[in-house]
């Protein structure tokens, strides 16, 4: 099953702040966490982009960002990271009010560049507006997008991918354990080594 490891554990945290060419304020966040070359990455993300890539190291680096029409947008939307010996845990948050009413409310929208180790498992990682890409991980992946698309590439674990509304794309390197991919709206698309041996079902 495809295990896409949701990486997560963002600190509340803006670094640089401007106006973008579309009259949006912006701030940028940019930490670094050790993790154990084996730990977990847990991640979640209502509004934007994340990309995953694997890196030789003991650590999860983190670039995101963070953008809205107004300074009170951007005040309101947090990042927030737990962080523990073994496990990176990150989330975007929203004021109350408007998670429940978000798709009136122009939330800020937050966009994440993450690198973690080529061994780490990516347990949940969660998007609800946006689109996901993970590559290079050889543990398990667990990631999934309401709306948007779900690629990975370079993968070597068990794989659990999803999307409601968006294709899902992936190519793994070697096949040695479950993969499961799946759209509601949305093309499937799973490439495998030429010498594999699997028992394959679809629907």
């Amino acid at each position: 099953s495809l295990n896409t490891v949701l990486i997560i554990g963002v600190v509340l945290a803006a670094l640089t702040a401007h106006a973008t060419p579309s009259d949006q304020i912006s701030e940028e966040f940019h930490r670094t966490y050790p993790l154990a070359a084996n730990g977990r990455l847990e991640l979640s993300n209502i509004n934007g982009d994340v990309r995953i890539t694997a890196s030789d190291g003991n650590e999860v680096k983190v670039d995101a960002l963070k953008t809205a029409r107004t300074r009170e947008r951007l005040d309101e939307c947090r990042i927030e990271v737990e962080i523990k010996p073994d496990a990176v845990r990150i989330a975007t948050r929203y004021p109350e009010h408007q998670s429940r009413q978000f798709d009136d409310d122009n939330p800020a929208r937050v966009d994440y560049t993450i690198t973690v180790p080529r061994s780490a498992r990516l347990d949940e990682i969660k998007l609800v507006n946006g689109r996901l890409h993970i590559e290079g991980v050889s543990a398990d992946v667990h990631g999934s997008s309401v709306n948007g698309e779900v690629t990975a590439a370079g993968l070597a674990g068990r794989v659990e991918l999803s999307s409601v509304n968006g294709t899902v794309d992936a190519t793994l390197n070697s096949l040695a354990n479950d993969v499961t991919v799946h759209s509601v709206n949305g093309r499937v698309l799973l490439t495998i080594p030429s010498d594999s041996k699997a028992e394959v079902n679809a629907s």
